[in-house]
Formats: C-alpha cells, structure tokens, sequence
C-alpha cells in the first residue's frame, strides 16, 4: 500500500509524530490534534508529543479506505 507521499507504509518509522501524519493525510496540525483528542488514534504520549505505531496508523488508513468504498 502506498501512501499520498509515495511511500510504502511499511518504510515508514515504527512511530509516527504528528508533523509526518499531517504530510501523510494531508491535513493541519490542529486535525491532527483533534484525532488524538476524540481517540481515533491510540496514542502514544512521549513527554508533549503524540505519536501513534505504525500497526495502528495502517489500521486507521484500511478502515478509512473500507469506510469510504461503502459511501
């Protein structure tokens, strides 16, 4: 699977921050936020930054992907 970037996701980190999923969905950093804060990511807190694994990053993307082909 490749992202907006033209990566693969499996290249990228075993943690995202949000500055990379901001670039990856193409969405502001208060968004960004947001998904923490409502729990659409599980977060991983690291001192004041999130971080979200990979693992549940793609999840996140499949069921997106899954979600919007049922529209």
């Amino acid at each position: 699977m490749e992202s907006k970037t033209g990566d693969s996701v499996q290249d990228y980190p075993p943690t995202l921050d949000t500055k990379l999923i901001c670039k990856i969905l193409d969405i502001n950093i208060k968004t960004c936020y947001k998904m923490f804060h409502d729990g659409t990511f599980p977060e991983v807190k690291s001192g004041r930054a999130y971080r979200v694994s990979r693992e549940n990053f793609i999840a996140y993307l499949n069921k997106r992907r899954k979600d919007k082909s049922h529209d």
